[in-house]
């Protein structure tokens, strides 16, 4: 697995908790983030124009992640599995599924499915940068749960 959602936790300004990571594998996660943002930033606009292959072709390199498939030595993959909590890992999972369901649905040419996938994408990334990277995006920081009361 991949683990490139959200890795912002681990890249800059990161809490006392936060693993320190060689510059090699920092870099890597850095570009990669960079690659996931603009894929996101790019799908609303090619949704709107019915452009639902390029929406699949964006989709695809976020399931597949851009840089690290390609660049992350077996060692720099043991050292993140190591490093990176399991609800993260279940998380960036998840994210890679919801890029795939996206891609599914624009190559078959539905772009109500392909809308919905989207959102629910955004929000996979919205939830774990509240939940592991607030010291960034401290608006979406998590808020605890109140008690229902009736």
């Amino acid at each position: 697995m991949m683990f490139v959602l959200l890795l912002t936790t681990l890249i800059a300004g990161t809490p006392p908790t936060t693993p320190t990571l060689s510059p090699e594998l920092r870099a890597l996660l850095i570009e990669e983030m960079k690659l996931l943002e603009e894929s996101v930033n790019k799908i609303p606009g090619l949704l709107a124009r019915g452009a639902l292959y390029p929406v699949a072709v964006q989709a695809h390199q976020m399931q597949d992640s851009f840089v690290l498939k390609k660049k992350l030595t077996p060692e720099q993959r043991t050292a993140l599995h190591r490093q990176l909590p399991a609800e993260f890992i279940k998380r960036d999972q998840r994210f890679h599924a919801l890029a795939g369901k996206l891609h599914d649905a624009a190559l078959a040419g539905d772009a109500e499915l392909s809308a919905m996938f989207f959102g629910r994408l955004v929000e996979a990334c919205i939830g774990c940068h509240g939940d592991y990277a607030a010291h960034r995006f401290p608006k979406l920081k998590t808020q605890p749960k109140a008690a229902h009361h009736h």
